[in-house]
């Protein structure tokens, strides 16, 4: 029993780090999987089950067949990943799956002015190699800040989505592809477009191979010292973040950091500082003084770039009140009002202590007249 706990954590375990490629027929896309550069399941729409326990899910097909729409949606709730490639304009689970993105499916295809079914697009990473293919189109239901356009018909077409991506706040990304002819042998094959490169770019941006950023470390510390837990008015805070995207040196110039309690007291822009001994990071890094404001206060970074993994990330601290002993000047400032203190203490012992004797020698008096 024990045994067979360990197995299936295991397989569990295994099969969260590989990419699971659903289709619908194969045949037409065997060179797309020699391409990529993942550890591959392979299974039939039909046959697919388990679908939870795979980080990553690229769907090549016209059709879900017995796969709920909402499993799919849960997946992406638990921080996977997945890509939707399908021309289909007629299959109820479809579209069901893509209005949950705010994506209608467009029911005609793209053509151009003259009847042509094949596009030719060019992309900024391909220069002047085209991506060819022969698409349908999808549009946005509602505005989503978190969706965005990544490829469009060319010009000579109406103006249409082909490619579509989403990022959650948990950085699960989604991209929703109307053209399956995209990712098919023959323009996999052709060396003189650009679906090869294209295509692994955008598997590779799918699930987290691509414009990955990470923070690698975070920390905020008084000048003078390692790391602080509290800070005093007027304190020269120092704060420092490292970003790293696929393993390199993360560099922008729109990180910004906040200094907030409730509100931002203090909003300003980071600029990089230094590369990190390993090479893999950028330290971004920040100085300023704090206000004269007690209370619990956060260092908050809020990063979100389209195409980038979003960052959030909130540091507390403490700023309280000046104490007195903190300057020396304020010390000397004392003296007197110490003085007063204890001068008002030895009168009152010493007025006690002559009070007391004073009272016994009157009794004594009083008793030898008697």
């Amino acid at each position: 029993m024990y045994f067979a706990v360990l197995l299936s954590l295991f397989s569990y375990t295994l099969a969260k780090s590989k990419l699971l490629i659903v289709h619908d027929g194969l045949d037409s896309f065997n060179n797309l999987v020699d391409v990529l550069d993942y550890d591959i399941d392979v299974s039939h729409v039909r046959d697919t089950q388990l679908i939870s326990t795979y980080e990553n899910i690229l769907l090549l097909s016209n059709t879900l067949a017995n796969i709920p729409p909402f499993e799919l949606v849960d997946h992406l709730e638990d921080g996977g990943n997945l890509l939707v490639a399908s021309d289909s304009v007629d299959d109820n689970q479809l579209s069901i799956l893509a209005k949950q993105f705010s994506i209608g499916i467009d029911k005609t295809p793209v053509t151009t002015f003259d009847g042509d079914k094949t596009l030719s697009i060019n992309t900024p990473e391909c220069g002047s190699k085209p991506v060819l293919l022969s698409s349908n189109s999808h549009s946005f239901t509602s505005k989503n800040p978190l969706s965005w356009t990544l490829l469009q018909s060319p010009p000579g077409t109406l103006n249409r989505n082909i490619i579509s991506a989403l990022q959650t706040t948990k950085n699960s990304r989604i991209v929703w592809s109307s053209s399956l002819d995209l990712f098919s042998n023959d323009y996999i094959n052709d060396e003189d477009v650009c679906n090869r490169q294209f295509v692994k770019n955008l598997i590779d941006w799918t699930f987290n191979k691509l414009n990955n950023v990470q923070v690698t470390d975070i920390t905020h510390y008084r000048t003078g010292e390692n790391e602080t837990a509290e800070y005093y008015y007027n304190d020269e805070a120092n704060f420092e973040v490292a970003l790293s995207v696929d393993d390199k040196p993360f560099i922008t110039d729109d990180l910004q950091l906040e200094f907030t309690m409730l509100d931002p007291y203090i909003r300003a822009t980071l600029k990089p500082s230094y590369t990190t001994k390993d090479g893999r990071s950028m330290v971004y890094k920040y100085t300023f003084r704090v206000p004269d404001k007690h209370g619990i206060f956060k260092f908050v970074i809020d990063y979100k770039k389209k195409g980038f993994s979003y960052i959030h990330k909130e540091m507390r601290t403490t700023v309280a009140p000046i104490q007195h002993d903190r300057h020396p000047r304020f010390l000397s400032h004392a003296w007197p009002y110490y003085t007063g203190v204890f001068s008002t203490i030895a009168g009152f012992l010493i007025f006690s202590v002559l009070w007391l004797n004073l009272n016994d020698k009157n009794d004594k008096k009083s008793n030898k007249k008697e």
